[in-house]
């Protein structure tokens, strides 16, 4: 954008260039960088939700803290059957 600027100020310093289209290629330059301006901060991010996904599937992959019970239904009763 710098590069854009100095070289259409030297082009209106000689006369070659109006200053209305020094704005619009000053603006248009602008224009064509903003879209990947929030580019590094996406990476950043990106970075710090790959490490959350590591830690979220070793806690899935760990064995179960308490063993799952035997049976489906209905909970045992006091004497273990299921009545």
């Amino acid at each position: 954008m710098w590069l854009v600027l100095l070289l259409a100020v030297d082009a209106v310093g000689r006369g070659a260039l109006d200053r209305a289209p020094l704005a619009v290629l000053v603006l248009t330059a602008l224009a064509a960088f903003e879209p990947v301006a929030p580019l590094p901060a996406a990476a950043a991010a990106l970075a710090g939700v790959r490490a959350s996904g590591q830690r979220l599937f070793a806690v899935l992959d760990a064995p179960a803290a308490v063993p799952a019970a035997g049976g489906v239904g209905r909970p045992a009763d006091r004497h273990g059957s299921t009545g």
